[in-house]
């Protein structure tokens, strides 16, 4: 048995084994999140992007807990079901890199200039995200007066924006194809942030409105993902379901064949006289 990875808070075990049965892995998430994200967060997500998986193969995920029970789970994934739970745990753990980064942010900033610029901000990404194949939007220039004095005058944009997948070219941020999921997947923090925060500017009774909002839309994004997840899991079943009858169907061919299709040579074919049962 290898040991993959050694962190403190995860160890991951890789095995040939076809005995265990695979976990719920919307479970394995909603289950494991807050202990995941207990510890340094960078140092989980470069871990797991490192890991290799290969097909077939069955992978052990045991979470420890360090309190005083020294709580211990351990979960058994498919090859196959761990790249899954792994894109989810980089999704996560990126999301919730931003969120913290932002909440610095609000309390160095002016609250007004916050919202603004994360309002503006906002408003890059919709159309990043509405154009996909527009390079033109994925440019974002420091030179430019209203990027200056709206967006760029809030001291760790440039950090933010890196958290979120741009990379600085001199003057300007550019988003590369392959960071556009990243993007995506940041995309609502900024958005519940902006509404959060222009909420406060606005007033005690705005900003109690504005978190029955982003709780009504945080609600409807986990139904979405909720279900989501329960399509994927019909789907893998099916696709077990599929292979189990062909596996079946292999087997019975085979069955038949060892019954049926025995060669049996004729009288003639030995030598045999049929008259006289004896050889010619």
């Amino acid at each position: 048995m290898e040991i993959l990875t050694n962190h403190p808070e995860i160890k991951v075990y890789l095995y040939n084994s076809h005995s265990k049965h695979i976990q719920n892995l919307s479970n394995l998430v909603q289950n494991y999140k807050i202990k995941i994200f207990s510890q340094n967060h960078q140092r989980i997500l470069i871990q797991i992007k490192s890991l290799t998986i290969y097909q077939d193969i069955f992978i052990i995920l045991q979470i420890i807990k360090k309190n005083k029970y020294n709580e211990i789970w351990k979960i058994t994934l498919k090859a196959n079901e761990f790249v899954r739970i792994q894109q989810l745990l980089i999704k996560m753990i990126s999301s919730n890199q931003t969120k913290s980064l932002l909440e610095v942010i609000e309390k160095n900033e002016d609250p007004s200039a916050f919202a603004d610029a994360l309002g503006l901000l906002e408003k890059l990404i919709t159309n990043i995200i509405n154009n996909p194949n527009e390079d033109k939007f994925k440019h974002i220039k420091m030179t430019v007066k209203t990027l200056a004095t709206r967006l760029f005058n809030i001291k760790q944009m440039a950090e933010l924006l890196t958290s979120l997948g741009f990379i600085q070219l001199d003057q300007e941020f550019y988003l590369p194809d392959e960071e556009l999921v990243k993007l995506l997947e940041n995309f609502n923090t900024i958005k519940w942030q902006h509404i959060l925060a222009q909420g406060r500017v606005d007033g005690p009774q705005q900003y109690q409105k504005a978190q029955e909002i982003v709780r009504q839309q945080q609600e409807v994004q986990r139904q979405y993902e909720k279900e989501q997840r329960e399509k994927e899991k019909i789907q893998q079943q099916m696709k077990y379901d599929r292979q189990e009858r062909s596996l079946v169907k292999e087997k019975d061919s085979k069955a038949n064949d060892l019954q049926f299709g025995a060669k049996v040579k004729t009288c003639e074919q030995l030598g045999i006289n049929k008259n006289t049962g004896k050889r010619g």
